[in-house]
């Protein structure tokens, strides 16, 4: 039996919760099948990369066609015993027209309501999918629910969280500190709620005299329209607070090297929330667990698949898009200093229930089953 994971990215900075599943998989031979590629990853297993993409004419015509897409039906037709995991709802669209035992989709989170949104053709595209894909993988029941709300039966959805790799992340109980340092580590989406941390902080600071400085690791990683208008949004409120001498910036950084900020930090805040074009998260941000793994408890929302990983007891929990919810957390944590105890919580959290070694199995027996 051969799995093949087939995905449009296969990039580092944005996909590596894919290379942790390839990783973490065990009792089946894997291949990965990917129209962009990235010599940072270490091919774990054969990898085959797409000369073309489904955005070429070629694949367009293809498709209006009803042929499968030619570089996976490749693969596809040499394998008898094939088991396909397409990587986002999109991919496993495309994929449904190939030769195979089984097919798994995975969802992520644009890939739910945003698709849909942008393209209403993408509802009668799922409701196929829907009806002749053999299984889905969702993060978390909120996840389950948006799927099973756009038509998919709730039988053949099944929940597997999406982890980090605990014992490689530096355990850090954090210490009680005269500046809260916060950390912002995210892309610059509006689905991240990254406005609402800035007013957040901006209120803590000249209302409530709290020292605050924020690492902000992360950036606009998109052409697409509304980041480029967020990222605007995000410029002109940092200018017109004059928050930017409270701001050392980082850009995107490698896993080892957001650690090493991180342990700089006392808090994380991720506000995430549903954005007006339906973006949402899905399940959570898998940034999450690697900043809590290193004792950095977050603030973050109720939104989507989040209390799943954040709670009032390892963290800070706040309704989506209120700002004083946010500010009276930061507040808690400097005045109070709970985000010592709930570093401890934080890391014991993600050991418990998000480490690859406890998931890797369950993910190998939904794909195997």
């Amino acid at each position: 039996m051969l799995l093949l994971h087939s995905t449009h990215t296969w990039l580092p900075l944005t996909e590596q919760w894919i290379y942790h599943q390839v990783k973490h998989i065990r009792g089946v031979k894997q291949m990965v099948a990917c129209d962009k590629k990235s010599d940072a990853f270490e091919e774990l297993v054969e990898t085959f990369y797409n000369p073309t993409s489904q955005a070429t004419i070629y694949n367009r015509m293809r498709n209006k066609l009803g042929l499968p897409d030619a570089f996976r039906n490749e693969i596809a037709q040499a394998h008898e015993d094939l088991i396909i995991l397409s990587h986002y709802g999109v991919q496993g669209f495309y994929d449904l027209r190939l030769k195979k035992q089984k097919h798994i989709t995975r969802f992520y989170g644009y890939d739910l309501s945003r698709t849909v949104k942008a393209d209403r053709r993408w509802k009668a595209r799922y409701d196929k999918l829907f009806e002749e894909g053999d299984a889905f993988i969702v993060e978390g029941p909120s996840m389950k629910n948006i799927l099973s709300d756009l038509g998919c039966a709730e039988q053949k959805i099944d929940i597997c969280f999406l982890g980090t790799n605990v014992q490689e992340i530096t355990f850090k109980k954090r210490e009680e500190t005269n500046t809260l340092n916060v950390l912002i580590a995210c892309a610059t989406a509006e689905r991240k709620g990254i406005i609402y941390a800035l007013r957040a902080i901006e209120k803590a600071i000249n209302k409530y005299q709290i020292p605050i400085h924020i690492q902000w690791v992360g950036g606009r990683n998109s052409e697409y329209p509304e980041y480029i208008k967020y990222e605007s949004l995000l410029h002109d409120f940092i200018a017109s607070t004059n928050l930017q001498q409270d701001i050392t910036r980082h850009g995107f950084l490698k896993p080892d090297q957001l650690q090493a900020v991180a342990q700089q930090c006392h808090l994380a805040i991720h506000p995430s929330v549903w954005a007006t074009d339906g973006d949402c998260e899905g399940g959570y941000p898998v940034v999450l667990l690697d900043l809590m793994a290193s004792g950095l408890p977050v603030i973050s929302t109720t939104h989507c698949d989040i209390p799943e990983v954040v709670t009032d007891e390892n963290g800070y929990l706040c309704p989506e898009k209120n700002v004083d919810a946010l500010v009276a957390a930061l507040l808690d944590a400097y005045q109070n200093k709970t985000y010592i105890e709930k570093s401890v919580l934080s890391r014991k959290t993600v050991e418990e229930k998000f480490d690859w070694n406890i998931l890797g199995p369950k993910l190998s027996e939904i794909i195997l089953r």
